[in-house]
């Protein structure tokens, strides 16, 4: 009995473990704070993708820089898509960390929807809606995001 669990233990990382695809991107935030100035934030991310078939889900670490803006985060998500065939919808909730205007760090989370159209085999166009919450500091931050990701 022993053999035969870990021989399907075995069986199940390795056929995860083949079914991963890793991916880096950068996108175009408008970040929209329920009090204060609204700004436009650079964003990279990196991640990877688990699962066969038209659902996968996978972590995504994104770090998002704003020019003189008030609101720089570094998030890490995990996200859920369900390939329809033309595009993917896409569903995330995570962590997020802000660096509020420079007056120290505030700690939060995120949820937000998606969007994603295969471009090509290995590029895929994004759209997002994500929505942070910070419940300590009653902070609220809406950003809508436009980018593209590279699979490899």
């Amino acid at each position: 009995m022993k053999i035969l669990f870990a021989a399907a233990a075995i069986a199940a990382v390795s056929g995860a473990a083949s079914a991963q695809e890793f991916y880096i991107g950068a996108g175009v935030d408008l970040q929209t704070p329920h009090s204060g100035d609204q700004s436009v934030a650079s964003t990279i991310m990196g991640g990877a993708q688990f699962g066969n078939g038209p659902v996968t889900f996978g972590p995504e670490l994104e770090m998002n820089l704003t020019n003189g803006g008030d609101y720089n985060a570094l998030r890490l998500r995990g996200i859920a898509r369900h390939d329809t065939g033309a595009v993917a919808l896409m569903a995330s909730v995570g962590y997020t960390n802000y660096d509020v205007d420079g007056s120290g760090a505030v700690d939060g989370l995120n949820y937000g929807l998606g969007i994603d159209y295969e471009l090509s085999q290995s590029v895929d166009l994004r759209a997002e809606l994500i929505r942070d919450h910070a419940p300590d500091d009653d902070m609220l931050v809406t950003n809508v995001r436009f980018g593209a990701v590279y699979g490899f």
